[in-house]
């Protein structure tokens, strides 16, 4: 399981390599701490290629546990790719804001050819 805050004050936050032939399973997001920009408060999974191909956008100007749609590149990925939560807001910066994120993964075996 990979897991990881992302916070006011820390607005990307890098994961790590998400390792070759490996099954994400479901993402988790709860929000602890409302993200209060004054505008739109969102955090995306993904790449710095594709920003949301893990998870699209989360609504975390609320507190709760959310729910969450998945990206392109969630269920299996043949090669390895680097995960970041980024945060997007459309105010000003945010002073508060926390919310926690849990990855259920697998390791499987690769493709066959």
């Amino acid at each position: 399981m990979i897991s990881s805050w992302i916070t006011h004050s820390r607005q990307t936050v890098d994961l790590g390599v998400l390792p070759a032939d490996t099954y994400i399973m479901r993402v988790l997001c709860h929000v602890t701490e409302a993200f209060n920009s004054g505008g739109t408060d969102e955090v995306t999974v993904g790449n710095d290629l594709d920003p949301d191909a893990i998870v699209t956008t989360v609504d975390v100007s609320s507190t709760g546990i959310k729910s969450l749609t998945l990206g392109v590149n969630a269920g299996y990925n043949s090669a390895g790719q680097q995960l970041k939560l980024f945060y997007s807001n459309g105010g000003g910066e945010p002073t508060a804001g926390a919310a926690l994120f849990l990855f259920e993964t697998a390791k499987v075996p690769t493709t066959p050819v």
